[in-house]
């Protein structure tokens, strides 16, 4: 069983500063649980967390899935280099993690300019 504080740890300023919110494990199970209840049952999985953080509800997924011997593909998505290699060191198969701004991944760009546009 995981710990419930995260192994990222930042001060009070820098969480300010950025914007910085890490999901306690006892949400992220909850979360995790609650989206399962509204997927059809599958034996194989994708999950995207667009502000993965130190991973809480993507490991939560993890746990639930190597539980029922499902599949997965993670993607986990931050803006903050030290959350993206602490989120690869712990989760290490199936994961893909991207250090960009989910928002604008293209820059200034965002997902609506995109969609009406070939890339």
């Amino acid at each position: 069983m995981r710990e419930i504080a995260s192994n990222i740890n930042y001060s009070k300023e820098r969480k300010r500063l950025s914007g910085s919110f890490f999901t306690p494990k006892c949400i992220a199970d909850f979360l995790a649980a609650k989206m399962l209840e509204f997927c059809s049952i599958k034996d194989s999985y994708c999950v995207l967390d667009p502000a993965t953080g130190d991973s809480s509800l993507l490991t939560s997924f993890k746990e639930i899935f190597d539980s029922q011997s499902k599949t997965y593909t993670f993607v986990g998505i931050d803006t903050d280099k030290e959350a993206i290699e602490h989120s690869s060191s712990i989760i290490t198969d199936n994961a893909f993690f991207i250090e960009t701004d989910a928002l604008y991944p293209f820059g200034k760009k965002d997902w609506s300019e995109i969609e009406t546009q070939q890339i």
